[in-house]
């Protein structure tokens, strides 16, 4: 399978090298237009490296320089002080500054003002100002520097104060604005003066406004968050891959006239000129099915048909009943003592925080139905093993909610080892539904 990177970040290579170990072919667009011209067939992953400084990110560094000073010298972080902080930051610097204020040092937080909605964010205010952490808004600040010392002079409009520290740490990030040449050629919709994720990135890592079009800022996942992130976007190509059905887009070049109206309208930038065809083509990995243009086009020469009669791809028949991932603590011992009767194929899994997205997907084109059984909450031998399935399933779901296909094909259920009764009820039920 070919994927297709595109941009010159200095990470580039590092991302190379991972999906290349998980068995995709890699090409490289160092152009916009390379990348264009690229995306009609591949999924395309940008690459961007935003710039944050290195004691909010590196474990190591921060330890060194906070070992170096004096025990009772104050350590500042600045935030604000030429841009608003995104709320990503805040929580890199919150994280930083309870780490400082454990090891009993005075930690100040200096900021224009208090961001709140990124997810867990005010729990980490709270355990930050249970350490001792001191937050001060200001209206105005200035810094003299003093030999190995910072002067910082604070004014939040009624009274002044001054810190001296010979740990200033300016919060400020360099965005990677070279991304959005790519955005534009691409067609992805951007946010907040021109970035293609903004605050989204931590909301939603790697995805744009496009499917198929993902975006990687190196710089802002970290390293502890970017091989995650690079392999949810690795199983979710694979699933895009494999879930090649259900309805997409199909234009009659015979009564296409060429007016874009589905190229202006489409939010998914699946719809292109092809000048060879004199029509509009259709881009299968990148429509989701949704009908706009149908409704759209003037002269009615678009529809939606199945994704494997669009694209002239064989359809996949899925008559062999049901598969089930059971977890082989918990769910594969109950199983086996009630399903061989109900033709279900138990597949046991070490832990159902191990299911991957591809096989779900290898799965669905094989089956009917796809069960994920998995411990009861507190019972699993890997803390959150169960926790990480329902998430996966779920995500799963969504994906294949957008291409208009069953998401309830995939079940998802939580028994002990002694409760085989209900994952026979379970199997009853659905055969008698799909009855």
């Amino acid at each position: 399978m070919k994927i297709v990177l595109a941009g010159n970040s200095v990470r580039t290579g590092l991302i190379k090298s991972f999906f290349e170990n998980e068995g995709f072919e890699v090409l490289l667009a160092g152009t916009p237009k390379e990348a264009k011209a690229s995306s009609d067939g591949y999924p395309v992953i940008i690459v961007g490296s935003s710039v944050i400084p290195g004691f909010l990110i590196d474990d190591g560094y921060a330890q060194r320089v906070i070992a170096g000073l004096e025990p009772k010298a104050p350590a500042v972080m600045l935030l604000d002080r030429e841009t608003e902080t995104p709320s990503f930051i805040w929580d890199l610097v919150l994280k930083r500054a309870v780490g400082i204020a454990a090891g009993k040092r005075h930690v100040y937080v200096l900021a224009r003002s208090v961001r709140t909605e990124f997810p867990g964010l005010e729990r980490s205010y709270s355990k930050a100002r249970a350490h001792g952490v001191t937050f001060i808004k200001y209206e105005k600040v200035s810094v003299v520097q003093n030999d190995a010392v910072s002067a910082v002079m604070i004014d939040d409009g009624v009274m002044t104060l001054e810190i001296e520290t010979p740990l200033l740490v300016d919060c400020t990030y360099t965005e990677d604005r070279s991304v959005l040449e790519y955005a534009e050629a691409l067609r992805l919709h951007t946010y907040d003066g021109g970035l293609i994720n903004a605050d989204r990135w931590f909301l939603s890592p790697g995805r744009t406004s496009r499917r198929g079009v993902y975006y990687i800022d190196a710089g802002l996942a970290m390293s502890a968050q970017l091989e995650k992130i690079l392999l949810s976007i690795a199983d979710e190509i694979r699933l895009m891959a494999e879930m090649d059905v259900g309805p997409a887009a199909k234009i009659d070049p015979r009564k296409c006239a060429f007016c874009y109206t589905c190229f202006r309208l489409c939010p998914h930038g699946a719809l292109y000129p092809d000048d060879s065809a004199v029509s509009m083509s259709v881009r299968h990995n990148y429509c989701s099915g949704c009908g706009i243009c149908v409704s759209a086009c003037p002269a009615n020469a678009i529809e939606l048909t199945e994704r494997s009669e669009a694209s002239g791809k064989r359809q996949t028949d899925h008559s062999k009943g049901t598969v089930a991932f059971c977890c082989e603590n918990s769910a594969a011992i109950a199983a086996r003592t009630v399903l061989p009767d109900n033709c279900v194929n138990v597949i046991p899994i070490p832990c159902g925080g191990s299911i991957r997205a591809s096989q779900i997907a290898a799965a669905l084109r094989e089956y009917e139905r796809v069960i994920v059984a998995v411990c009861n909450d507190g019972a699993c031998k890997h803390f959150d093993g169960n926790k990480l399935a329902s998430r996966q399933v779920e995500r799963i779901r969504e994906e294949l909610a957008s291409i208009n296909i069953d998401p309830q094909r995939i079940m998802y259920i939580q028994l002990s080892h002694a409760m085989p009764n209900v994952m026979h009820n379970m199997v009853d039920n659905e055969r008698n539904r799909a009855l």
